[in-house]
């Protein structure tokens, strides 16, 4: 899609994204308060609230993946965007629960 343009979506975008993990796709889904308020058929928020719903074979394809993307599957837009290894690592220490947290202050 060339720059500058605009994307106009519907809805369900919040349903549509997804972590490429190589074989298969840990799949997005809105948190449950704000998918109480996605009732607007034509327009979707500008603002989404995701989790991704990793099992722990999805952890372990994460850890030996050659690269992890995150991708848009959406009717109207697909994307993908491949994860700089350091924000992998990093990902991957938080599914986890290895993650140091960083000091603020």
């Amino acid at each position: 899609m060339p720059l500058g343009r605009p994307v106009c979506f519907t809805t369900m975008i919040e349903r549509a994204l997804g972590v490429d993990l190589g074989r298969e796709v840990a799949a997005s889904e809105p948190e449950e308060a704000h998918a109480a308020a996605l009732v607007r058929e034509t327009i979707t928020p500008a603002v989404h609230y995701l989790r991704f719903g990793f099992t722990p074979a999805q952890i372990q394809s994460f850890a030996v993946a050659d690269e992890v993307a995150l991708v848009a599957r959406h009717p109207r837009y697909e994307a993908r965007t491949v994860l700089p290894p350091e924000v992998g690592d990093e990902l991957l220490g938080d599914l986890r629960g290895t993650t140091k947290p960083l000091p603020i202050g």
